[in-house]
């Protein structure tokens, strides 16, 4: 009795840290064009948070090493995000704009359902003489949500589909000779935090345990 006193008191306690963590969630990215020999969507991925009461932060990270750009974002939304949408590319060498013109991800339109990117939901680098996010940078984007929705809803939209969030990427597998090649790529299923692997796995040894008792 005391040892499942003390599995029930970390489950309790990882559920908790869990909960606490759930305002951070990260997102990878698919790869649905696949133009070149090499897949570089594992170094791109998109970090949502809460900056407050109904706002949240996109946060659009390239982990690098290889070659690679991201040189717009684009948003298939509902009815969650509104119509505000601020740019935050405060490192030197990301300059990022609103993009108002009809735009849309490169073959989104192959997807099922296909991607349509919402109006004004979109940002791409200001000019092709500046850099986009390359590796080791990063850009952030906030949106103000509608009706008092909350991050929850956010995340809830991204695990189903009601939201989805896509990147066109240039300069892959660039060299000094060569430019390299383009993709697209739209968020996949969300990573799960620490704390859910932790919660997931002392769960599974509960159950284990449980088990064997029962069998002697």
């Amino acid at each position: 009795m005391k040892k499942l006193f003390i599995l029930l008191s970390v489950l309790v306690l990882a559920a908790i840290c869990q909960t606490a963590g759930a305002n951070v969630t990260t997102y990878s990215f698919c790869n649905i064009t696949n133009k070149g020999p090499t897949d570089i969507a594992g170094q791109f991925n998109v970090v949502l948070t809460e900056d407050s009461a109904n706002v949240v932060r996109f946060t659009f990270n390239n982990l690098g090493p290889d070659p690679g750009s991201i040189f717009a974002v684009y948003f298939d939304d509902g009815t969650i995000l509104g119509s505000t949408l601020v740019i935050d590319d405060s490192p030197p060498d990301v300059a990022f704009e609103k993009i108002t013109t009809p735009s849309d991800l490169p073959s989104g339109n192959t997807l099922i359902p296909p991607f349509v990117t919402s109006d004004n939901y979109k940002a791409k680098k200001v000019n092709a003489a500046v850099q986009g996010v390359d590796p080791g940078e990063s850009l952030g984007i906030v949106f103000q949500l509608i009706g008092g929705q909350t991050i929850t809803d956010v995340q809830d939209d991204l695990s189903t589909g009601v939201l989805r969030i896509g990147i066109h990427v240039g300069q892959i597998g660039a060299t000094s000779t060569y430019g390299g090649w383009s993709d697209s790529f739209v968020n996949c299923p969300p990573i799960p935090a620490p704390g859910a692997i932790v919660l997931g796995s002392i769960g599974v040894c509960l159950v284990g345990w449980l088990r064997r008792r029962r069998m002697v």
